[in-house]
């Protein structure tokens, strides 16, 4: 037992244990049940009498000197679950478990050679990753989710150049061959087969719940690929209820994307409690625009909203939206590319996930503006500074997620994993559980956004 142990009260009361050895189920015979009972009985004296105690789950890890446990894991009390080193949840550093029921004096097997954090979400324990060491030091942090397991995304089958829409994104590229003829077929192919891809690594390897929707070339939307723009959603923890908010668009053919059909879909399919229509501001005078979560980057657990003032994110816009859901904090900033343009949409050049940000804060050129931009995100993240090049690269258009285990993992384009530096990458993995990216060149280049556009929350 030098090693201790770690009490968990979810799931009826739990206690994790280290195993002293590492050793095949075949080959342990009746030790690891008397290590067990061991651990159980240590756990019943040092715990408060009515503490509720079920389950021994014990863990064996396979590195030469691993930390102790209590340096790694500890019962998270706001999550009503268990706060993790982000290292655990890598293949490198994976723990395997053996559960144990005690039942009538006796330690039951219940599972063998099971991945703890596999484990533990078919357990429902909700699990928080701390990019320490020790996760002592990891601050208690308010509830609600960052991320989830559910998105939306619609299929490029009426994609294109949207002519209309590049008039202020200039990521955007016209569909021209090698003859200089229009190529709008071919780059729909291509677009297709990215999209079945990144919606193939998401549904089969994070093991997520993708509902795709598709438009057809008589919707005459070019740009239907990326929805997040017309519409997010909220669950009751961030805004009280169920809420559905759709937004007011820039470009009329973007307006298109907002079909009745889909529309009645959601808010049925949902159970929507509450439907914020912010797409009335087109018709104002002047218009007011706030394009979805390409406008608005969220802070969903502190309540934060940050925008990057564009002709497609206006200030005042985004000052209701925060009263209208409840948020705190309103930070705006400018932002240009190395041509001195406005950056279109604020998702293209950051993203906030539940610990970590990134961000492109040479884009942000006055001081001030960048000085409190980062003075904001850090007092609850840690920020990885991007280049514009990297920005370019859409490493900025990346978007948190969660996987099968119900960790915050990260999805993004094959281009934007690459463009990574590797000390980037090694920042990251302290915060996310997996990296899960696909090919999407094509959009990226004519459609002027990433992975992120692609993919509309649901909560």
């Amino acid at each position: 037992m030098a090693s201790g142990w770690v009490y968990l009260r979810a799931a009826g009361g739990m206690v994790l244990h280290r195993a002293s050895s590492y050793a095949p189920a075949a080959a342990r015979g009746t030790s690891a049940r008397k290590e067990a009972r061991a651990a159980y009985a240590a756990a019943k004296r040092t715990l408060p009498i009515d503490a509720p105690l079920s389950k021994v789950l014990l863990l064996r890890d396979t590195s030469p000197a691993p930390p102790p446990l209590r340096h790694e894991m500890r019962e998270d009390h706001a999550m009503h679950g268990m706060v993790a080193s982000a290292s655990l949840a890598w293949p490198e550093r994976a723990q395997v478990v053996d559960a144990y029921r005690h039942v009538h004096g006796r330690m039951k097997i219940e599972a063998e050679d099971l991945e703890l954090m596999r484990l533990l979400r078919q357990m429902d324990v909700h699990v928080r990753l701390s990019p320490s060491e020790r996760v002592q030091d990891t601050p208690v942090v308010q509830s609600g989710r960052q991320s989830t397991d559910q998105v939306l995304m619609v299929s490029p089958t009426s994609f294109g150049f949207n002519a209309e829409a590049a008039a202020d994104n200039a990521f955007m590229h016209e569909c021209v061959g090698k003859d200089g003829e229009d190529d709008t077929i071919a780059v729909r192919d291509r677009a297709l087969m990215e999209h079945a891809g990144l919606v193939q690594v998401l549904r089969e390897h994070a093991g997520m719940r993708v509902r795709l929707f598709a438009h057809s070339q008589e919707h005459d939307t070019p740009d239907a690929v990326f929805p997040n723009n017309w519409f997010s959603t909220h669950g009751w923890e961030e805004a009280g209820a169920r809420t559905l908010v759709t937004y007011a668009m820039k470009s009329p053919s973007r307006r298109r994307e907002r079909r009745k059909d889909a529309m009645r879909l959601l808010l049925e399919e949902l159970d929507v409690e509450q439907h914020i229509d912010m797409a009335v501001d087109e018709d104002k005078q002047p218009p007011r625009m706030l394009e979805g979560t390409g406008s608005l980057v969220l802070d969903r657990v502190h309540r934060v909203a940050y925008v990057a003032v564009s002709e497609r994110s206006d200030v005042k816009a985004a000052e209701e939206w925060c009263e209208a859901l409840g948020y705190e904090r309103l930070v705006t900033f400018h932002a240009t590319d190395a041509l001195g343009r406005p950056i279109y949409h604020t998702n293209v050049l950051m993203a906030v996930g539940t610990s970590m940000a990134v961000v492109c804060t040479e884009s942000v050129e006055d001081p001030k503006e960048r000085q409190h931009l980062l003075a904001t995100l850090g007092q609850s993240h840690q920020v990885v500074e991007i280049t514009r090049e990297q920005m370019n690269a859409f490493c900025g258009n990346v978007i948190e997620v969660q996987d099968h285990r119900r960790l915050p993992c990260l999805a993004l384009s094959t281009g934007a994993m690459n463009a990574f530096t590797p000390d980037q990458v090694k920042t990251m993995k302290q915060h996310v559980a997996a990296f899960y990216h696909a090919p999407f060149d094509t959009i990226e280049r004519v459609g002027g956004g990433g992975v992120r556009c692609a993919i509309a929350e649901i909560f």
